[in-house]
């Protein structure tokens, strides 16, 4: 957090991060890349040296901010494994370590994701990415997908 002090004045970084709780409150509907920076706002506002300085953040993060996070994923997330081979939400893509699971997310849940994960990989040997970026991606994912 020093290099935030240092570069962003203390009342405007409060301001712009209360404007921003206040925004996501607002969302019923995020994609997921948007949803994945509202996540990592939180970490950053859960960090303990932001937690020593800004204590009343802290508190309004914690009744305010996550109880929204934790609706929209709910919303969200994508439960039918049957699509988790696709560009799906599925329960992983909200976890970024072990320990890490700030929404709740059932541990049936997640290893049965994680199943999911390891039986794809055993199965093909690679991990496919579940986009296209067109025809160019073909002959670089042939190679790409035997390192």
């Amino acid at each position: 957090m020093n290099s935030i002090e240092k570069t962003v004045k203390i009342d405007f970084f409060k301001k712009l991060a209360y404007d921003y709780i206040d925004k996501i409150c607002t969302l019923n509907q995020v994609e997921i890349h948007e949803y994945l920076n509202f996540l990592s706002f939180y970490k950053l506002l859960s960090d303990k040296t932001v937690k020593k300085n800004y204590c009343e953040l802290s508190d309004v993060i914690h009744v305010k901010l996550l109880p929204k996070l934790k609706q929209i994923y709910e919303l969200m997330v994508e439960l039918n494994v049957e699509n988790w081979n696709q560009y799906a939400p599925y329960p992983l893509r909200f976890i970024e370590n072990i320990g890490d699971n700030l929404l709740g997310i059932p541990e049936e849940l997640i290893d049965l994701n994680l199943d999911y994960q390891i039986d794809q990989f055993m199965q093909l040997g690679h991990r496919t990415p579940s986009w296209n970026w067109g025809e160019s991606e073909i002959e670089a994912w042939q190679s790409a997908k035997i390192e």
